[in-house]
């Protein structure tokens, strides 16, 4: 005779899984308590000590850090029906590596947004220069 199994019977959840879901959301909070508010608040504070002259790209980093909370918690509720303890442990890796791109990514585009602001000051200097020094022409 075969038996089918049915819902009721199906195998249950390695404890492995279990184990690696707890610590994907350890970790993940470790991310964003130790990476994403210190980086938050070093921009923040970029900004607060330029007056406002610093352009700070709010749209892309909240777009960012959107999109990567949104794939970070996909990849975690992906743990979720997996059977398979390295299935658990990659998708958590996936999802922490995703959390620390993101929550470094602002750091990026300040910095990218200053490269920008700071070639915008040479041409303007030398307008400066050629407008207001004596015998200087352009």
């Amino acid at each position: 005779m075969v038996r089918v199994r049915g819902a009721s019977t199906r195998r249950p959840r390695p404890r492995g899984v279990w184990i690696a879901l707890a610590v994907g959301v350890v970790l993940l909070l470790v991310v964003v308590g130790a990476v994403t508010v210190p980086v938050l608040g070093l921009i923040a504070a970029a900004d607060a000590s330029t007056a406002g002259v610093l352009d700070v790209p709010v749209g892309q980093i909240v777009v960012a850090l959107l999109l990567g909370t949104v794939v970070t918690l996909a990849l975690l509720a992906a743990v979720v029906p997996t059977r398979r303890t390295w299935v658990a442990v990659t998708l958590v890796v996936l999802a922490l590596l995703v959390a620390v791109v993101a929550s470094v990514w602002p750091l990026f585009a300040v910095a990218l947004a200053g490269v920008d602001q700071a070639q915008d000051v040479w041409p303007f200097v030398q307008g400066l220069v050629t407008r207001y020094w004596p015998g200087a022409s352009g």
